[in-house]
């Protein structure tokens, strides 16, 4: 059965950035099979969706670092810096959590998503199994990497708990599930943990997501904590980005020169950094 959007704006997202009016989408199966302005003439069973003055078309927009089930603490202490806030809010609140818990957030975070336009989403949390019987509900693609904390005790037991997430789920629900390696942050995990992650991610060819210079505390700590390397250079002497390791960083408020240059001959992909950078020059070099 084919379906025919009719009547619709349509943003192509092509190196032109073309926006085709009253044009017609038709799509087959789980393919696209035309987009253009030509009128096409319904078949016997086919779905019709009329936009005439009231829809656009567009690709579906990717979220490229979300905890879904932290949708349950929105607007618990806003007012607090970032790592008071983790500490003394939300770490004791998520040692609460149970697998139900963490189903119904996912549940309510990936509703919120998809009413939005997201149909693809890049996590980081633990508890992941709880989060696909959510993903069964609410179908999106997404990347599900398994938060690590080396540095908090049991490394070993967190290590193999991702493994087996990844043995039992990657490409799970007809394919949507991909699941990755998920290093909390520099100052939550040591050296040898990260070079452990890199290793792994390049042997199972799974991604790997990680927070990085999130503010200039954890910027600065690291350069004390590893003899002035940047999270960023740290990450690189690790094995991080490698030809055969894909790596998400999320945030890089706090990126330096150097950092960006290492990153721009790599796979890496930057998630969320504030534009508003504090040096223009750099700012305009980040875009």
């Amino acid at each position: 059965m084919r379906t025919i959007f009719q009547n619709v704006w349509v943003v192509t997202v092509n190196e032109k950035g073309d926006v085709l009016r009253n044009a017609t989408v038709v799509v087959e199966g789980e393919r696209i099979a035309y987009v253009g302005t030509q009128p096409q003439q319904p078949q016997h069973g086919d779905r019709v969706i009329d936009g005439k003055g009231k829809k656009m078309l567009m690709p579906g927009l990717v979220n490229g670092h979300t905890h879904l089930p932290m949708v349950l603490f929105r607007s618990s202490s806003d007012d607090l810096p970032l790592q008071t806030w983790l500490d003394t809010r939300i770490f004791p609140m998520e040692a609460k959590l149970t697998p139900e818990t963490v189903q119904r957030g996912a549940e309510l975070a990936l509703t919120e998503l998809v009413r939005n336009g997201v149909t693809t989403i890049n996590d980081m949390y633990t508890q992941n199994r709880a989060l696909l019987p959510a993903l069964e509900k609410v179908p999106l693609r997404a990347t599900l990497s398994m938060g690590m904390f080396s540095l908090f005790g049991n490394e070993d037991a967190q290590f193999a708990e991702n493994i087996a997430f990844y043995n039992e789920c990657n490409g799970a629900l007809d394919g949507l599930v991909r699941v990755g390696l998920g290093p909390h942050a520099e100052y939550t995990n040591a050296e040898s943990f990260l070079r452990r992650c890199a290793e792994t991610a390049a042997r199972l060819d799974c991604p790997i997501h990680i927070h990085c210079s999130e503010t200039k505390l954890e910027h600065e700590g690291c350069k004390q904590r590893h003899e002035g390397l940047t999270p960023v250079q740290l990450m690189h002497k690790c094995g991080f980005f490698g030809k055969d390791v894909l790596t998400t960083l999320a945030h890089c408020v706090w990126l330096e020169d150097e950092d960006i240059d290492i990153l721009a001959g790599t796979r890496a992909a930057v998630l969320l950094r504030n534009r508003k950078a504090r040096h223009g020059a750099t700012a305009d070099r980040r875009r």
